[in-house]
């Protein structure tokens, strides 16, 4: 089977895998330059870049905190049904409160973390274990990935080394991926399999990637794709990679994607085993 040739996107590049079809590599960094360098070149952009400073902050907040908002109602809500049984079934209601808790922390975790970033004070960071981390993100995610019928599977790395970071940002970040794969292949009648995996890549390297079987990034949507309010869901904010991206650096890091139109995608966050400068 021939491929007609590719070209890749402003911003991105073409990586043809063995079997010779092509694939789409995004880099959040290169991405954000070239956004940068078209926003530049429009003229009258300054009113408009004041209030896109404006409008992120607000939108990050309205984004991250109405993840465990929606759970938490998602919760209260079970946790009645079950109450209001003919025979209360009061062991679920514990467990619905309990969830109720753990979302009202969360909620309030991500509020500390937004405003120490909007006061620009260091990121607060401790020893986190990989395994650990992910497994969080997952049971955070799990009511959404149960509901979409998708088939998870994990592949850690047995001996994966430690990291110092921000467990709240960092599990904000795995749990924006994971979302939005799993909402990427929700509905489609083909196999839905959502990985998440981890590796060392090299001695001072940690990869993590969270991969789907989704329909992919199209081409003409990839240079835009961690800008912030850029999205092809209808009812979509457009901030959750951004995030993403954000959070990354903040770590020394950076995210990126491989895309297969049509066949799904993976996005891969590398992250410095070395602590960078200004933690604490």
């Amino acid at each position: 089977m021939t491929h007609a040739p590719f070209e890749a996107p402003v911003g991105t590049q073409a990586v043809d895998a063995k079997d010779g079809v092509p694939r789409l590599k995004i880099d959040a960094g290169r991405c954000r330059q070239t956004l940068a360098i078209s926003r530049r070149a429009r003229p009258g952009q300054a009113g408009s870049d004041r209030a896109i400073a404006t409008e992120e902050p607000t939108a990050a907040i309205a984004h991250e905190v109405g993840q465990p908002l929606t759970a938490l109602l998602l919760h209260a809500e079970a946790g009645l049904r079950w109450l209001n049984r003919p025979t209360p079934v009061l062991e679920e209601v514990r467990q619905s409160l309990e969830a109720i808790l753990s979302e009202g922390r969360r909620a309030n975790e991500i509020l500390k973390l937004i405003r120490a970033s909007l006061a620009r004070a260091p990121l607060r960071r401790e020893t986190l274990t990989i395994p650990a981390l992910v497994e969080s993100a997952i049971a955070i995610s799990r009511p959404a990935i149960t509901s979409s019928e998708v088939d998870l599977h994990l592949d850690l790395g047995p001996t994966l080394p430690t990291i110092r970071g921000n467990a709240v940002q960092l599990q904000q970040l795995l749990v924006n991926l994971i979302l939005n794969a799993t909402q990427a292949m929700s509905g489609q009648k083909t196999c839905r399999r959502l990985t998440v995996s981890a590796c060392q890549p090299d001695p001072d390297t940690l990869a993590i990637a969270v991969s789907d079987t989704g329909p992919g990034i199209a081409p003409e949507s990839a240079e835009c794709v961690f800008a912030p309010f850029f999205t092809t869901k209808r009812d979509g904010m457009g901030m959750g990679l951004a995030i993403c991206r954000m959070a990354a650096e903040a770590h020394g890091g950076r995210i990126a994607v491989e895309s297969l139109p049509g066949a799904g995608a993976t996005f891969q966050l590398l992250l410095p085993l070395c602590a960078k400068a200004g933690s604490v």
